[in-house]
């Protein structure tokens, strides 16, 4: 038996698909250009898809000429994955290796096919064959009904607006812990809508939308949500437009976070369909008198950006402009109206105002610190002066007690002190496990002047 697996879009899902079959300890070859994963080329490909079982490659790459001459008959079974995302004539070309079966997975109500052409759209070409073996033939498909990504507030409005309510909660929400280093206005729901309702409005970049305030205040977020402690490499930050990717990348290097950029990825939400993360930030960008939404309106587009998330989506966006939308298709008014409902809307200088004062609550008073250990050499000196003869020493000479009791080396310790320049203060870090905090901890040692 031949099976093959086909990704439709990018060699990086196929990339994917190929790592999660090895660690399940499933035997594959990966055919194609690889963007992740090493591949193999010229007679050891040859070699190895001659006893392949199971061949992973794009729709296209499948009809690379190694696998025509594949022995035992070809594939008799073929299995495409984000299928909705593929145009109909991509997915003939695994079909024709001597297809016996076929499996179909994918999303109807997600993004469909990028189409360039508006005639070749105009003709059908953005129909994947999901599509029209459902809505042409009735053809039912099978709905996997239990949803084990995200937190079941994530899942919730687009469960309803999306799929009718018939997804289950699969997910174990209480491993889902809520995100450290971000003020959620409701402690219960994983979803926030931040209003950046300031005076600058959107700029253009040729035919693409950009939003400096938005930008900022995604990078302020950032910010703080990597000082929490929380991984990098489990944040994406997601936007429609590829002028405000550019944005948000500027303002998160602007802000000494560049050398994250590698692990905590930017992308648009196009690029990202098929993927999930454990925090999405994500901004609308749109911010305009007319209240145009552009295609930041496609519903498939933002069930996509919905439904990335596992442990927290935040989202930035103009309430008046997504409020008001000029199209009348959009859902933007309903999740807004659903977010509210859960109280989880919150303003961006609300927030700002929220970090400070977690910011201020959680720093160590360094004047009680400097007052306390003021008063303590104060009390010794009173003791010494009330019980202690007072002799006068030659200068220079040592005491006795200083003789008998040399200073003792302080105890190894991996908290160091740190300077913030920001907040003018000191916090520690622990050099060891990388952890910081502002409270002094119970094992730290001052360094010895």
């Amino acid at each position: 038996m031949f099976l093959e697996i086909n990704p439709l879009h990018s060699n990086v899902a196929a990339d994917n698909i190929y790592v999660r079959l090895q660690k399940m300890g499933i035997e594959c070859t990966r055919v194609g250009q690889g963007k992740e994963v090493d591949t193999l080329s010229g007679d050891a490909l040859f070699r190895e898809v001659q006893r392949a079982k199971i061949v992973v490659a794009t729709c296209i790459g499948s009809g690379m000429e190694v696998l025509t001459n594949k022995s035992a008959g070809g594939f008799q079974r073929v299995l495409v994955d984000e299928c909705t995302q593929a145009c109909e004539p991509s997915v003939l070309v695994p079909l024709g290796r001597q297809c016996e079966q076929v499996v179909l997975i994918g999303d109807h109500a997600q993004l469909p096919a990028t189409v360039l052409s508006k005639a070749a759209q105009n003709e059908g070409l953005g129909l994947s064959l999901f599509e029209r073996m459902v809505t042409s033939t009735g053809l039912e498909p099978t709905l996997l009904l239990e949803q084990r990504r995200m937190h079941s507030s994530i899942a919730d409005f687009p469960n309803h607006m999306f799929y009718s309510g018939q997804l289950m909660n699969a997910a174990n929400d209480s491993a889902l812990e809520a995100v450290p280093g971000f003020a959620w206005p409701n402690s219960d729901c994983r979803v926030a809508f931040v209003d950046v309702s300031s005076g600058i409005i959107e700029g253009r970049r040729g035919f693409s939308t950009y939003n400096t305030a938005e930008a900022e205040a995604v990078a302020s977020v950032l910010e703080n949500i990597i000082n929490a402690g929380y991984p990098p490499d489990q944040i994406v930050v997601l936007t429609a437009y590829l002028a405000q990717k550019q944005e948000l990348q500027r303002a998160i290097r602007d802000r000494g976070l560049g050398r994250y950029l590698t692990s905590c990825h930017v992308d648009t939400i196009d690029g990202y369909q098929g993927m999930e993360q454990g925090l999405v930030l994500f901004s609308a960008t749109r911010n305009n008198e007319s209240n145009a939404l552009g295609f930041l309106a496609d519903n498939r587009r933002m069930n996509v950006m919905l439904t990335r998330a596992k442990q927290g989506l935040i989202v930035f966006g103009n309430q008046v402009t997504l409020q008001n939308s000029e199209s009348i298709h959009s859902k933007w008014p309903a999740w807004l109206q659903w977010v509210e409902e859960r109280n989880a809307s919150i303003t961006v200088e609300q927030l700002q105002s929220r970090q400070a004062d977690a910011t201020v609550r959680s720093r160590p008073s360094t004047d009680h610190h400097h007052h306390q250990s003021a008063a303590r050499a104060g009390l010794a000196d009173d003791v010494l002066q009330e019980d202690t003869p007072q002799l006068a020493q030659p200068a220079g000479s040592m005491t006795p007690g200083e003789a008998l009791q040399p200073p003792r080396p302080p105890p190894v310790t991996p908290w160091q002190q740190v300077y913030s320049s920001e907040y003018k203060a000191y916090y520690y870090w622990n050099k060891d496990t990388n952890v910081t905090q502002w409270e002094e901890p119970p094992s730290f040692t001052p360094a010895p002047p």
